[in-house]
């Protein structure tokens, strides 16, 4: 999904995708009416931050755009504030790319120690194929 610039065009591009209603789709977040969702698309309402995760597990997308989207618009110095202490949030491929770096780099690393030399970008990048393809 393109990353979208406010909050009402995640939620439009994330019902758009979905097979569903948006009826379906709001029943499952809560809301009874389909109008509802009609309103959080063109923006008319915000959609409350605890509901972004539900409205992404309905339309089978990944939610961290969505939240920090929603952050970034609804409450910018919360946002702030997470970013400047906690970092920018992961989505759920950034975070198993990270991860397979991470685990990447370690089995390199452990190379290293036994005398074979620091790994190099290449080495590290087909460990992370490796680890992405299993």
């Amino acid at each position: 999904m393109a990353k979208n610039k406010t909050v009402a065009a995640w939620i439009e591009a994330a019902t758009d995708m979905s097979p569903k209603t948006l009826r379906e789709i709001g029943a499952e977040i809560g809301y009874s009416k389909p109008n509802f969702i009609s309103m959080l698309r063109k923006g008319i309402v915000k959609i409350p931050v605890q509901k972004v995760p539900l409205l992404a597990k309905a339309c089978g997308v990944d939610p961290v755009h969505g939240l920090n989207l929603a952050l970034s618009e609804y409450m910018p110095e919360v946002a702030e504030t997470i970013r400047e202490y906690l970092g920018e949030p992961l989505s759920g491929e950034e975070a198993a790319l990270l991860e397979a770096y991470r685990e990447a780099k370690a089995e390199l690393d452990d190379v290293a120690w036994e005398g074979i030399g620091e790994p190099g970008a290449g080495q590290v990048l087909d460990k992370m194929r490796e680890k992405l393809s299993a």
